[in-house]
């Protein structure tokens, strides 16, 4: 590389503005759909489905699984359409590989191909995927299932400018999505034209089932434009999205190009602040992407306003010092490291990589992450920090020296780039303070980065129109109605913020027909909306229906998840719906299989199906679901696996010969189990966040709480069986000390148990009640 030519670049670099040809789609929102009883939760998890992208070429040299945890696990990883399953062991400390065959990655360009990465653990592990090949190399931190969404925008980076690109699906803007479920249709709004053909802002579907994969890339071609980034990605049910380009160059004209990818957050996880801090071992700074997802977002460097972003747009800059980024709606921040030539005084640094950056709305007070066990030189950690924590941040358990952080402006923060070795690590604030961490590392012309971890509290969550059901709506379905009269369908609509809700629809359809047909509903007293389908549709067997709100900016359903696909029945006499008695379970005993009985009617077709629906309370928002077997009564099982201390809810859906359902329960409204602690499980810990006074108590006892940042929190107290019998506390509260008054004369005397969760993190200490 020209040393004079490179400066002459940077001396006249002009950051770039992309602006959109998408527009927001219809029911997009900013916030999560997932339950609002959710736990926080981080990258940890005990199930993924994952994938490889295409590399530069499919000759790599090696695909693999890094898995790291916090205490000792087994589980399994399969490639169901590669028949490859492998069982695994992993304990702290160590790095668990799981080396995958090359063919796993993603060969072509918008076909369907059989390569969904299975990853099932008995206990939360954290997992990085890693693409080898010789000067084009990456890596992305792996997202649970439990956080996946049904709404993404892509980042990647375009193609390069300075060589040239043949047509072999090689050296391409891409993302790739994954299906961890059957019967999902994913709309796609590529921002440019893809190599298929597809133009760009127009949307097309794919169909896809468990473990299959689909993998977008832009048209051949050496323009600027040739860049996925700001395409739509949308599903039926959640889907996994992993974005980039099979080898960038970054800037586009500066050589040389490297594979470059990372796991899409979804959107309600997006943050507002960040805090940005230069590579290790670079000169001339490092490229720069933010990426908005809503209209009007300021943006803004150092406190000064540099662009107002509409949804789908993005700006790019480089950074050469430390800086704070904020803006004031969601946006998702990529940094990139640059192509080798761009700093031609250094040797061995790297060429580009693609690096999620946590918002500061993310950060934890501790990690467990590693580097990959081979292939590069150089290791990092960057740490960005509150000012104040940094006296109490450790590395592998050795303080952390104050002298290598620089201030990060006004910010507050200071920020650090550290040199590690390979291998795991361990990143904590024993003063609970959080902070964020990406690690990446340098080879001869090649490079890794990604997240070292984050929280992925949903930040924007909002408050999207509420749709309940009126009694009158929910008697339609409790008895069959007369062909020919028009129904009427109402439910309340309540919006608890500004704006408040603009319009609702009802889509219904005839029982077989494949398209529903769309009424705008009225809004009449006390937030009550109704629409009427028309007496000519209303015939037998039956109509199937959902409801939409929106207020302008959030948007929701009922039913909740996939409604169309889920939708509620009314049967049209002479049909009439099945008819389910069951007695609901409340209680269960924990990590045992649990049986369920129900005896379904149907006074005019034949039962077809009856399906049990479960899954754990606060995780992943999909159902699990399992067939119930007629045996005198219709029998279905929970796995032990659903019976946690999370607790478990669930369903029962029965189907008629003609398509038509009944539900005991919803999924919007399920049934919970609060599965009672083992005894074993009844242990007191160490418990710094938690006090009783007093304690043994005859009456009334003050339990006292210390939450350090902002978290979901839970406070429970069990009896020495481990049955629960009081909840204090069950929601998100503020950083400090709070107090809560618990009525022991109430109880009779014994053992209990205090139980805190604050986020991932739980103290148990122990209580006595007396006689006295």
């Amino acid at each position: 590389a020209d040393p004079a030519a490179i400066q002459e670049y940077i001396d006249n670099y002009q950051p770039r503005v992309y602006r959109s040809n998408i527009a927001m789609p219809d029911g997009w929102t900013v916030e999560s759909l997932m339950p609002v009883n959710r736990s926080q939760i981080d990258n940890k998890g005990t199930e993924f489905w994952l994938l490889m992208p295409r590399n530069h070429d499919l000759v790599v040299s090696g695909i693999y699984l890094d898995i790291t945890c916090d205490v000792n696990t087994s589980g399994t990883v399969s490639i169901p359409g590669l028949s490859f399953n492998e069982a695994f062991t992993a304990g702290p400390g160590s790095i668990t590989r799981i080396t995958l065959p090359n063919d796993v990655q993603v060969a072509t360009s918008q076909g369907i191909e059989q390569k969904g990465i299975h990853v099932i653990s008995q206990h939360e592990v954290a997992i990085y995927g890693v693409s080898l090949r010789p000067y084009s190399s990456d890596g992305y931190l792996g997202l649970p299932l439990d956080i996946l969404s049904t709404q993404y925008l892509i980042m990647s980076y375009p193609n390069l400018t300075w060589g040239g690109i043949s047509p072999d699906v090689g050296l391409l803007s891409q993302f790739a999505i994954v299906s961890p479920y059957d019967n999902v249709t994913v709309t796609i709004t590529p921002s440019c034209e893809t190599y298929g053909g597809n133009p760009a802002g127009v949307p097309f579907q794919v169909g896809l089932n468990q473990g299959e994969v689909y993998q977008v890339q832009s048209y051949v071609s050496n323009d600027p434009g040739a860049d996925l980034t700001g395409s739509v990605v949308q599903s039926t049910l959640p889907v996994a999205v992993i974005s980039g380009n099979a080898c960038a160059s970054v800037p586009q004209d500066v050589s040389a190009c490297d594979h470059i990818l990372e796991q899409i957050p979804p959107v309600s996880t997006w943050g507002s602040s960040f805090v940005a801090y230069p590579l290790e071992g670079r000169e001339n700074g490092d490229t720069w992407r933010m990426l908005a997802a809503s209209d009007n977002t300021s943006l803004y460097i150092d406190g000064i306003l540099v662009e107002t972003l509409n949804f789908g747009d993005f700006y790019e800059t480089i950074l050469t010092a430390p800086a704070e980024i904020t803006a004031s709606h969601p946006v998702i921040v990529m940094q990139y490291s640059n192509g080798d030539d761009f700093d031609p005084g250094i040797s061995q640094n790297g060429d580009p990589f693609m690096m999620l950056i946590p918002p500061t709305e993310q950060f934890m007070d501790h990690y467990t992450f590693a580097t990959p066990s081979s292939g590069f030189i150089y290791h990092y950690v960057t740490v960005t920090i509150e000012t104040g924590g940094i006296a109490t941040l450790q590395l592998d358990g050795v303080n952390v020296d104050p002298g290598l952080f620089t201030p990060i402006g006004s910010t507050g923060f200071s920020g650090a780039g550290l040199s590690i070795a390979e291998g795991p690590h361990t990143l904590q604030n024993t003063s609970g303070v959080p902070f964020g961490i990406y690690s990446y590392g340098f080879a001869e012309y090649d490079s890794y980065g990604y997240a070292g971890g984050l929280s992925l509290n949903f930040i924007y969550t909002g408050s999207a129109p509420v749709i309940t059901r009126t009694s009158q709506t929910i008697n339609l379905e409790n008895s069959g109605q007369p062909q020919n009269t028009a129904l009427n369908i109402e439910t309340l609509i309540t919006d608890p913020e500004a704006p408040f809700t603009q319009s609702a629809i009802l889509y219904y359809k005839e029982a077989g027909a494949t398209t529903y047909t769309m009424v705008n509903m009225t809004e009449g007293t006390n937030n009550i909306w109704s629409a009427q389908i028309p007496a000519m549709d209303v015939v037998t067997p039956g109509i199937h229906y959902y409801m939409y709100a929106e207020d302008g900016q959030l948007a929701s359903t009922d039913p909740t998840l996939d409604p169309g696909n889920n939708p509620y029945s009314i049967a049209v006499l002479p049909n009439v719906l099945p008819v389910i008695t069951h007695t609901a379970v409340s209680s269960a005993p924990l990590n045992q299989d649990l049986a369920l009985n129900a005896d379904v009617t149907d006074l005019t077709n034949m039962v077809h199906s009856v399906t049990l629906y479960y899954r754990n309370k606060g995780g992943n928002p999909v159902y699990s679901s399992a067939a119930m077997l007629d045996k005198g009564a219709y029998q279905g099982i929970i796995p032990a696996l659903f019976l946690t201390n999370q607790g478990t809810e669930y369903y029962i859906k029965a189907t008629d010969d003609l398509g038509l359902s009944s539900t005991f329960a919803t999924a919007d409204q399920p049934i919970v189990i609060n599965a009672p602690f083992g005894i074993s499980d009844l242990e007191e810990s160490t418990h710094p966040h938690l006090s009783v006074f007093p304690n043994p108590t005859s009456g009334n006892a003050s339990i006292e709480i210390i939450v350090d940042s902002p978290a979901m929190v839970s406070l429970r107290i069990y009896n020495n069986l481990g049955e629960e019998v009081n909840i204090l506390i069950d929601q998100k509260l503020s950083g400090g000390t709070h107090q809560f008054d618990f009525a022991g004369s109430q109880y009779p005397a014994g053992i209990y148990f205090c139980y805190l969760k604050i986020g991932n993190s739980a103290e148990i200490m122990k209580l006595i009640i007396t006689n006295d």
